[in-house]
């Protein structure tokens, strides 16, 4: 019996060979760069559809203008929030979140902020943000209010908090994301980390955060242990301390710390 063809789409085998020419074309008319190991154990179908989903993306960039969002999304009617009772704004917010959602616009806060506040940052301000004129369906646009008004004392917070987390478990590759770049104080950093075999954190409470635009002083609650390396001494850090974090390239980065003194 001569089994059935299969006239559903190209083989696999003519998959992999016009992938290979997506990539060749991509890296020679947009720059793209692919790895050997990239996609390596993804099925050609899969990788056919991700690299024509780049390549639609690439085409529609190169010859995109600006537009204002407002403009992109047709210039709908609103009313000002200084004409509109918390009701009727509420109702208006939710139109406008809409209509962005339809062009593919998504528009989100890490923070809770207030419907008057985000009509007012939608209305006055997102609306005249620029972006580049071209649509791709299944493409979302995603924007976040702290990107446009950041709210330093969230960062300073989370950036405190990520910074002890991952310097207690002994994990540079993550701490280094949230302290200056200096290789003064990395090297204090590492040299106290290498002290120790490992730590063992019970407790982190901030209580006080004072910043300006160029500094913030942290001050914490914090309970852990540290293990000598070499000795297998465990020596206990119980009180309050201290952090200093500088704001460079729109960042909050940990520049200093003062644990208490152990026991």
């Amino acid at each position: 019996m001569i089994p059935e063809k299969n006239f559903n789409g190209p083989s696999p085998d003519d998959l992999r060979m016009e992938n290979e020419l997506t990539k060749i074309r991509l890296m020679f008319e947009h720059g793209a760069d692919f790895h050997s190991s990239d996609n390596i154990d993804l099925p050609p179908e899969l990788e056919y559809q991700f690299l024509k989903n780049i390549e639609a993306f690439e085409n529609a960039h190169a010859g995109a203008g600006e537009i204002t969002i407002y403009d992109f999304i047709g210039c709908p009617p609103f009313t000002s929030e200084d004409e509109l009772g918390d009701s009727e704004l509420a109702q208006a917010l939710v139109m406008i979140q809409k209509i962005l959602a339809s062009h593919q616009i998504d528009l989100d806060s890490i923070c809770e902020v207030d419907s008057r506040t985000m009509y007012h940052f939608i209305t006055r301000e997102f609306f005249h943000h620029k972006i580049e004129n071209f649509h791709i369906e299944g493409l979302i646009r995603g924007f976040i209010y702290e990107e446009f008004h950041p709210n330093h004392e969230y960062d300073i917070r989370d950036h405190s908090t990520c910074f002890i987390s991952s310097f207690l478990k002994k994990d540079p590759m993550t701490y280094a994301r949230y302290c200056t770049s200096d290789p003064d104080v990395i090297k204090g950093f590492e040299n106290f980390s290498n002290s120790y075999e490992s730590f063992s954190l019970s407790d982190f409470n901030i209580e006080q955060i004072i910043f300006n635009k160029e500094k913030a002083m942290v001050n914490f609650n914090i309970n852990f242990f540290g293990i000598l390396e070499g000795t297998r001494e465990k020596l206990i850090f119980d009180g309050i301390g201290r952090m200093e974090l500088i704001y460079h390239n729109d960042y909050w980065c940990v520049n200093q710390i003062l644990f208490p003194p152990y026991a």
